[in-house]
């Protein structure tokens, strides 16, 4: 079910960077649009505002697992750096812009796909497991991107990336308890990374080669689909007694 809500961020997002092309890379247009489609949605709303408030839950411990916070924010910094930063990096390896806004539409397609399918699977596989699948096979594209295809490979980097969020939430869901504290506190540690990575990768794209920006994900990748294999042991055991 959770693959299944996050598959409709896909929708709007594969359709997004051609709009933005569509009307001329304008960023007046893109905001007045977006600013039309916020009153859109609030006026269609309708009772769904207005239900009412759920009642508080009892207190439970809460016990935040640091270590699957971190892989969390590294793995959320990736993703977001991907999709802000992705079509920077494949300018600078010679793409031009109107093709780098068709492949970012590419790489959300995959990764709607990726979404949809663990909808299918993801009761057959553990979450960590599927995180350090999705990580590893981020970090192997990454690296053909690198060597050989940008474009190529950093569409098909949309299906591991598709898979990222979801593998954290769960095992982070599954180590810190039922706590209401707990979804907020996964959301945070995420959007740390989500925020931060961006901010400090983004001067570094610039200073970079062609491809520097690809070399540079694969670097962090690799380092995190090491540390996760490392941890894969830990984290199972570590599931399997809060089960």
């Amino acid at each position: 079910m959770l693959s299944l809500l996050n598959a409709t961020f896909g929708v709007g997002a594969i359709a997004a960077p051609l709009i933005f092309v569509a009307i001329g890379s304008h960023p007046g247009w893109s905001f007045g649009l977006t600013a039309a489609l916020a009153v859109a949605i609030w006026a269609g709303a309708g009772a769904a505002g207005r239900s009412a408030p759920v009642a508080a839950g009892a207190v439970q411990a809460f016990r935040p697992h640091w270590l699957i916070m971190g892989f969390g924010a590294v793995a959320i910094g990736v993703e977001a750096s991907l999709v802000g930063l992705g079509p920077v990096g494949l300018i600078r390896a010679g793409v031009t812009e109107a093709t780098a806004a068709q492949l970012l539409s590419g790489f959300f397609v995959v990764f709607l796909l990726a979404r949809l399918a663990l909808v299918f699977v993801a009761h057959r596989i553990a979450s960590f497991q599927l995180f350090t699948l999705a990580v590893t096979l981020a970090a192997v594209l990454a690296l053909g991107a690198a060597l050989w295809s940008p474009a190529v490979f950093f569409v098909a980097m949309g299906a591991p990336a598709g898979l990222l969020f979801p593998g954290f939430y769960v095992t982070a869901s599954r180590l810190m308890g039922e706590d209401l504290r707990v979804p907020p506190t996964i959301v945070a540690s995420g959007l740390v990374g989500g925020i931060g990575a961006p901010l400090v990768i983004a001067p570094l794209v610039t200073t970079l080669g062609e491809r520097g920006f690809f070399w540079l994900m694969a670097g962090v990748l690799v380092t995190l689909a090491v540390a996760a294999l490392l941890s894969a042991r830990h984290m199972q055991t570590r599931e399997d007694q809060d089960e």
